[in-house]
């Protein structure tokens, strides 16, 4: 059932990342020609986050903008757009503690 919830938990200041493999069944999802976007929000501004799509059929990589995300509790969704059709295939929370060296 779609979309799927994942709670994510990152330390801010690292360099975190999450990998999510799209499947239908055990058959990895044709990812070849979508856009696929990943935003998180805490208030009325989203952060875009950096998105990777591959090397591996149906594997997406997220990260946080070059930028970084700072630290707080965040929702966030991952969306799939192929020929026309828009798909939210994850959501949840994402927790960012704040970091204390080199803070």
């Amino acid at each position: 059932m779609l979309p799927a919830t994942v709670d994510l938990a990152w330390y801010h200041g690292d360099t975190n990342n999450q990998t999510f493999r799209l499947t239908d069944g055990t058959n990895p999802i044709d990812l070849s020609g979508a856009t696929v976007a990943c935003w998180a929000q805490n208030g009325s501004t989203p952060v875009v986050m950096a998105v990777t799509v591959g090397p591996d059929p149906g594997e997406i990589t997220i990260s946080p903008p070059v930028a970084g995300i700072d630290a707080g509790s965040y929702a966030y969704d991952l969306e799939v757009t192929d020929t026309g059709e828009i798909v939210t295939w994850i959501r949840g929370r994402l927790n960012v503690a704040q970091d204390i060296t080199n803070a």
